[in-house]
């Protein structure tokens, strides 16, 4: 089943996910409220009809009797809860397709929602991404990419779907600077810690700080710049 059809009051310009998306810029004018959760939405359209990414401006509350899909909230403003299940600003939480819960919002709140349609789990959940989560070291990226010193990296896979091709945690690693690559999945990010930027192989550059929340394209080409430590929460999708 494909994400929901674009509405009327959708964005109608295909988004050329070759580039680095600041979600924050993308929520920014975005304004009405509504009372319902599944269809207050603001869509960022592609040309991939696997995965739907909005941002939904929420107040007040109610239920939602079946989740259709696995979905991605992130907060940036206000505060969601979920059955009783509270997350703030710069927080996130997965929740499994089947699903049924209550919701509440306070007045303002607006979050970034990323669904993916996929084979339902055998239990549905509700599973927050704790930023403080204890990481365990991972593979770095590979030598032949690298200019410099290999670096440190320590990761922590809090939630995956049922396929294993949707999935989100924790990552952290010591400074390094990788040649550009192409992206072979879809990559929400939030920078909990430190700052990075991306270099295209025209050269363009694009700096994210502590606190942004952004989204790279399946099939961009960018090399990763950081000369600090940096700490981030990620959401992927990675298409069989």
């Amino acid at each position: 089943m494909a994400p929901p059809a674009l509405g009327e009051k959708d964005i109608v310009a295909v988004t050329d996910i070759r580039s680095i998306i600041n979600l924050r810029d993308f929520a920014e004018n975005f304004l009405d409220l509504s009372e319902d959760f599944l269809t207050s939405r603001h869509v960022l359209p592609f040309l991939d009809d696997r995965i739907a990414i909005d941002v939904m401006a929420l107040s007040g509350s109610g239920p939602v009797t079946r989740l259709p899909a696995d979905t991605f909230l992130f907060v940036l403003e206000g505060h969601v809860s979920l059955n009783g299940i509270g997350t703030g600003v710069n927080e996130g939480v997965m929740i499994t397709a089947g699903m049924a819960f209550d919701w509440k919002a306070s007045a303002g709140t607006k979050l970034i929602r990323i669904q993916v349609q996929g084979p339902e789990s055998a239990v549905p959940v509700i599973v927050g991404i704790d930023t403080d989560v204890p990481l365990s070291p991972s593979s770095p990226p590979p030598v032949a990419l690298l200019t410099g010193p290999t670096p440190d990296c320590e990761s922590s896979v809090v939630w995956r779907s049922a396929d294993g091709q949707f999935y989100g945690g924790i990552w952290a690693s010591t400074p390094y600077y990788r040649r550009p690559v192409p992206y072979v999945h879809y990559e929400f990010m939030h920078l909990c810690e430190g700052n990075v930027t991306f270099v295209s192989e025209e050269g363009e550059r694009q700096t994210f700080n502590a606190g942004d929340a952004f989204l790279i394209g399946r099939g961009a080409v960018w090399a990763w710049d950081s000369e600090c430590h940096v700490k981030k929460m990620f959401v992927i999708f990675r298409p069989a």
